[in-house]
């Protein structure tokens, strides 16, 4: 590589200071790193809402159909404690626009481990609220 120096050794000696530097110049890129900011919640699911009182079939969705405005629809579900915390009183809340309706439920006392309630979810659509198509989340909270 380096013969053009005239002196084999020293040809030897800059082709190996050749070669370390090129491989010292490949393990500086090597090691440069992208660090990227990330945060986790590790949770374990403490409650579950079923379809029936065995506690057989998940729901994962709950499609309330057509209801009038100015009208409410009331659907029944099961709600279970899977976890190892009592509560001692449970919270509903949705992200429902208030122009659209309310959700209420009848269960807001506490649920031990492994205890089984029927509850009672409600839509309310207010007489003002515009026709149409409305998705939002229903949040259920089990407070220790």
């Amino acid at each position: 590589m380096f013969e053009k120096f005239g002196n084999p050794k020293l040809a030897k000696r800059a082709t190996v200071i050749f070669l370390a530097l090129l491989m010292f110049v490949g393990l500086a890129y090597a090691i440069y790193t992208l660090t990227i900011p990330s945060t986790v919640t590790v949770t374990e699911e403490q409650l579950g809402l079923y379809g029936e009182e065995g506690c057989i079939t998940p729901i994962t969705a709950i499609s309330w159909g057509n209801v009038p405005k100015g009208l409410s629809s009331t659907k029944t579900y099961y709600l279970k404690n899977t976890g190892t915390i009592t509560f001692s009183s449970l919270e509903i809340s949705s992200n429902l626009e208030p122009a659209v309706g309310t959700i209420t439920w009848n269960a807001t006392e506490g649920l031990t481990v492994g205890q089984v309630k029927a509850v009672n979810i409600t839509i309310t659509i207010t007489s003002t609220a515009i026709v149409g198509f409305s998705s939002f989340n229903i949040i259920v909270t089990g407070i220790p």
